[in-house]
């Protein structure tokens, strides 16, 4: 039976915990990439989809659905140095053996005596995932801008002290473009927090995000792009400028224009 080893790179590790934050589970598609979704969190709060996707740096060669990944870190963590071996697996039919996706991994320490074993999750979902982000499409978006992450920091810092529910990317065409934060769930909704970024635009826009779904956001600047689609509303793209990360996000439709 073929054994392939791996490590996980601290890099893929700080990623994995940060999507811990978006749902519990994440998804390593054969190549490398993570993958991670919430969808609306039921009819009556209305939070819109985030999804968020990593090319890391490790590679596995084979599908790798982490069901929880609190309690994998916790087996990790408990082992010292220690690397993933995945074997694969086989099917007999009528005498004949076919490969089949392996479904389970196990953790060994650097010394080869403390092994724990753990079994994947269902990939169905993640399955779902993956053809929902190669379905949209950010080719020519009608925004571009940078977001710096001492202002994310600020605002977000901001937000959670007052309790506001929103965060809004606006410009009125001339001044330099704003980030704020309000409670759109107030009667007297108004901008209680607010930062002017280092760029402009020449479009009129608003654009609000669900501060449920910004605060999920890793650590480090952000290239933005917002773009309108026929079917689903105002939507934006934040793709970290020093690893390949990235985020989309729906928009709060009502409150944005663009």
């Amino acid at each position: 039976m073929l054994k392939k080893q791996y490590k996980l790179s601290d890099e893929t590790i700080a990623v994995m915990q940060s999507f811990r934050l978006i749902h519990s589970g994440v998804f390593f598609k054969s190549g490398s990439d993570i993958l991670s979704s919430i969808k609306k969190v039921g009819v009556q709060s209305g939070t819109p989809s985030l999804f968020a996707r990593f090319d890391g740096c490790t590679v596995f060669d084979t599908n790798v659905s982490i069901g929880d990944v609190g309690e994998f870190m916790r087996a990790y963590a408990s082992l010292d140095e220690p690397t993933l071996e995945i074997a694969e697996q086989t099917r007999v039919v009528n005498g004949v053996q076919y490969p089949i996706a392996p479904t389970m991994m196990t953790m060994i320490d650097k010394g080869n005596k403390r092994k724990i074993k753990y079994r994947f999750a269902n990939e169905a979902v993640h399955h779902r995932l993956v053809l929902d982000q190669k379905d949209i499409p950010f080719e020519n978006p009608d925004v571009v801008l940078e977001l710096k992450w001492l202002d994310i920091h600020f605002l977000l810092k901001q937000a959670r002290g007052f309790g506001l529910t929103a965060i809004t990317i606006k410009s009125d065409g001339v001044s330099p473009i704003r980030l704020t934060a309000s409670n759109f769930d107030a009667k007297d909704a108004q901008d209680i927090v607010s930062v002017e970024v280092d760029a402009t635009s020449e479009k009129q826009f608003e654009l609000s995000l669900s501060i449920d779904n910004f605060d999920k956001l890793f650590q480090g600047d952000y290239d933005v792009k917002l773009k309108k689609l026929a079917t689903s509303g105002i939507i934006a793209a934040f793709f970290h400028k020093s690893m390949k990360l990235k985020y989309i996000m729906g928009a709060l439709n009502e409150h944005s224009k663009l």
